[in-house]
């Protein structure tokens, strides 16, 4: 009898042991939601809520203990208690002023944080480094200031990092290299200084590394070569110097490179041509030396290279025509010497911007360059082109920009000026071009700024019905009547004056005019009323003089209009 008790007591001490481990962790459980819930209640103290939302804390009350059911915080299972737990708080774009609470740092099982978009202001809490679990920290665009803590370096299993766009002081933390799992780390537009730390180079799984608009100085680091899985680096709009690493080279996934307006010297590395995913590449702004690599025809996904405001020579490489992919090509503010290749369109059927100018080349202009069927924009201007414009350049149905100006080009502007129907900008002053303004001008309906070097026809239509007629028909005033902006520059060595119908100068038919001399205007036709125009307006007096370099028509002072 004994020895079933004994029996019986020993099997049920198993079972007072699990139910005191079930207590236990219900108790702890308890106490964490309680724990929990308090810390939330505090953070909520630290934000200043917009009076005029309502919804920011939603639910979050003591009176409302079921903090899961809070606006802006996820819940999941704690693994061993299979209690819930916190693991997001989401309060972006919610209008709240304040700081960021340190007790943020006590939510252990934290995965996601995300503050952006606020106006919080003070510092990033070190404490936040306490939230070892934590994949993604979104912080940017606030009013967040002083240091990035270096302690954030402990955060091994972070995978997104944005605290941009806020007001922060001092550098990179050298600490961010251990940070193993990094897939997104974005520091733009922060007021950040110092160098790039080349412990980056660690990050073997960023993809994204985003440090414009910043005041980050010295050398780009060759480390960063390493971080092989990158698809966009941008540092653009800081003071970085040296040269570019020829490292770069190894990135071969990297699909945008944007180093625009630093101090970069030296020449571009050739390497920069194995980068084979590359679909932008921006290196504008820089003091940049030598010859453009031939290599960088290899770019076969390229689509934006824009190289300009450089001090780049030894002319444009022909094989840059064999860029298949490439919509945007600017070489502007260079000191390239050189002609425009004949080749480069050879196989660029997709370029829709081809912006050579203040580049110094010289030669004439290829009639080639009509193979770019897909061309919208065509600056050549500030040069020492030669020769006449070709006629096959007419053919270029899709350009809305067409800018020649600044040349020594000879010849006249061909009728088949009238093809361009989608022209908006035509400049061509200060060349050496002569012969009329040809009528077929009048056929560019969607035209806003005409720059031309040769007089109007003569005589210039002035009836009501060609002022007033439908776009397209082939009339000077008829084009003008469409302009929002209309400059009659003479050439170089001639100023006069032109008759110009007064009626032109309706205030409803352009935004502004710049004639850069008298003009006599006609006195006929005061006025221009049908049903389908606008009120009509105070006309101008007879004769004015009108201010070139003002950005809209603005009469200076009257004369005699027969002066």
């Amino acid at each position: 009898m004994a020895a079933t008790t004994t029996t019986t007591k020993m099997s049920s001490l198993p079972l007072l042991l699990i139910l005191l481990v079930i207590s236990s962790i219900l108790v702890e459980a308890e106490l964490d939601s309680n724990m929990t819930l308090k810390v939330l209640l505090e953070v909520k103290k630290s934000f200043l809520e917009d009076p005029t939302s309502e919804t920011a804390f939603h639910g979050w009350s003591e009176s409302n203990p079921k903090f899961c059911t809070w606006r802006g915080v996820t819940c999941g299972s704690d693994s061993v208690g299979d209690s819930l737990q916190v693991t997001g708080l989401n309060l972006s774009d919610s209008s709240l002023g304040g700081s960021i609470s340190p007790q943020l740092g006590s939510l252990k099982y934290l995965l996601h944080l995300d503050l952006s978009s606020n106006g919080l202001k003070g510092p990033i809490p070190p404490a936040l480094s306490n939230l070892s679990s934590l994949e993604s920290l979104l912080l940017f665009s606030n009013q967040l200031g002083g240091p990035i803590p270096s302690e954030l370096g402990s955060l091994t299993s972070l995978r997104v990092m944005r605290i941009g766009d806020n007001e922060l002081t001092g550098s990179i933390p050298a600490s961010f290299g251990n940070l193993v799992n990094l897939v997104t780390l974005g520091l733009a537009s922060c007021g950040l200084s110092g160098p790039i730390p080349s412990q980056l180079g660690q990050l073997v799984q960023l993809e994204n590394l985003i440090l414009q608009l910043n005041q980050l100085d010295g050398s780009i680091p060759a480390e960063l070569g390493n971080c092989t899985s990158l698809t966009v680096f941008t540092a653009a709009q800081n003071k970085l110097n040296g040269s570019i690493p020829r490292e770069l080279g190894q990135l071969t996934n990297l699909q945008l490179l944007n180093l625009v307006n630093n101090s970069l010297s030296g020449e571009i590395p050739s390497q920069l041509g194995g980068m084979s995913q590359l679909e932008y590449l921006n290196l504008m702004g820089n003091q940049l030396e030598g010859a453009i690599p031939k290599s960088l025809a290899q770019l076969g996904n390229l689509q934006n290279l824009d190289l300009s405001v450089n001090k780049l020579t030894v002319g444009i490489p022909e094989e840059l025509g064999n860029m298949s992919q490439l919509v945007y090509l600017v070489l502007s503010n260079n000191n390239l010497s050189g002609v425009v290749p004949k080749t480069i369109c050879s196989n660029a059927t997709r370029l829709e911007h081809l912006i050579i100018s203040d580049a110094q080349i010289f030669g004439e202009i290829p009639a080639e360059l009509s193979q770019c069927q897909s061309l919208k924009q065509l600056d050549l201007s500030n040069n020492s082109m030669n020769g006449s414009i070709p006629l096959e350049l007419y053919s270029l149905v899709e350009l809305t920009d067409l800018l020649l100006h600044n040349n020594s080009l000879v010849g006249s502007i061909s009728p088949r000026v009238g093809n361009l129907s989608n022209l908006q900008s035509l400049v061509m002053y200060h060349n050496n071009l002569q012969g009329p303004l040809p009528k077929e001008i009048g056929m560019l309906g969607r035209l806003e700024i005409l720059k031309s070097p040769t007089p109007f026809p003569s005589p210039l239509p002035t009836t009501q019905s060609a002022i007033s007629s439908p776009p397209h028909r082939s009339s000077m005033a008829t084009s003008f009547a469409q302009q929002k902006s209309v400059i009659c520059s003479q050439s170089k060595e001639e100023e006069s004056q032109r008759l110009v119908p007064r009626q032109l100068f309706h205030p409803w038919m352009t935004r502004s005019w710049d004639l850069s001399y008298l003009v006599r205007l006609v006195p006929e036709f005061p006025s221009l009323q049908s049903s389908s125009q606008p009120p009509r307006n105070e006309l101008p007096p007879p004769l004015l003089k009108v201010n070139f370099s003002l950005p809209a028509f603005e009469v200076l002072e009257e004369s005699d209009p027969f002066a």
